[in-house]
């Protein structure tokens, strides 16, 4: 009968396999597995908190003791003992820094800490502390007593340049001794190259710092280099930076800058408004006046309306837009 069905399927079954030994071990032994993986848990993080407490208790001594060297850099009282291990301290990582102290609180001393540098200059570049020496050295001498590390680079510009390190030497030459001729003479080496350099990882910095800081010339060569490739050069990474730089810095010329406004129609701009790199190009060129002068353009509104739903359904013409409407608020 239905009665006895709902009996029979409701009852448990003699047949049914009782629970394995094994199983009921894990059972039992579950609950302190599970404590000890937390007490495990709790021991690695307070070992971690004691490792931290220590290296910080050991980072404060190291200032502490770095303090006091500098104090008495400054009172001259230790400046005698550097003379002779410039060059083996600024190897150092705590003896860079005190160096670095030296040549800001030496005075007429300053030279000759420097020069213990000559004939390191090419590996102090590439070295991930002495590198900050050379910065250190730059910014402290005068243009012509930085003259030995320009001579030393001569014949290694381009490397110098593609350098991670090297690059930064060369920035803080630019900054600092543009107006030394032995700087103009080093970036007339390095410009031999300049088209790769623009789209170089660490090299297209120093073209960035020529734009800035750097003689005329040199400045229209790199322009020049852009503008005859410049629809390839604003889909890049780097070189899309630098044709900004060209079109917003105030150092380059008029001349370069209507020059690139002219190698960029509507067209051109419409299609780098949907690369990743070219939107920024394009938003750059749209935002200055003297492109809707040079191309008697309408203003940004109607030109870009025939093109709008185009460039919303496109990733990065949709964040063009974005950063279009975002310029017109600010």
């Amino acid at each position: 009968s239905a009665g006895s069905v709902a009996e029979v399927s409701t009852a448990p079954s003699e047949a049914s396999p009782r629970p394995s030994p094994r199983f009921q071990e894990a059972d039992e032994l579950s609950a302190p597995m599970r404590t000890s993986a937390s007490a495990a848990r709790r021991l690695r993080r307070k070992r971690a908190a004691e490792r931290k407490a220590k290296a910080d208790e050991e980072d404060l001594a190291r200032r502490d003791a770095e303090g006091l060297r500098i104090r008495e850099l400054e009172k001259g009282e230790e400046l005698a003992q550097l003379q002779g291990h410039v060059w083996a301290l600024s190897q150092d990582k705590k003896g860079c820094r005190l160096v670095q102290k030296a040549l800001e609180v030496a005075g007429r001393e300053t030279a000759a800490i420097a020069a213990e540098l000559s004939g390191h200059i090419l590996e102090a570049i590439k070295h991930p502390e002495a590198n900050y020496v050379v910065q250190k050295a730059i910014t402290q001498l005068s243009v012509g007593g930085s003259g030995f590390i320009v001579e030393e680079i001569m014949g290694s510009a381009i490397a110098v340049a593609k350098n991670r390190m090297g690059c930064r030497i060369f920035c803080r030459l630019l900054e600092f001794c543009s107006t030394n001729p032995k700087v103009c003479h080093l970036v007339d080496e390095l410009l031999a190259d300049v088209s790769e350099l623009c789209c170089h990882s660490f090299a297209h910095h120093v073209i960035q710092s020529i734009l800035e800081h750097g003689e005329e010339r040199h400045k229209h060569v790199i322009a020049q280099t852009l503008v005859a490739d410049v629809v390839r050069f604003a889909q890049h990474k780097n070189t899309s930076y630098l044709i900004e730089k060209v079109m917003t810095l105030c150092t380059c010329s008029e001349q370069d800058q209507v020059a690139m406004v002219c190698a960029l129609d509507f067209k051109r701009l419409l299609f780098l408004a949907k690369t990743q790199y070219g939107r920024h190009v394009a938003k750059t060129m749209l935002k200055d006046p003297r492109w809707y002068a040079v191309w008697g353009a309408e203003e940004f509104e109607r030109i870009i309306s025939p093109f709008r739903a185009g460039l919303e359904a496109d990733r990065f013409g949709s964040l063009f837009l974005k950063d279009m409407a975002q310029s017109v608020r600010d």
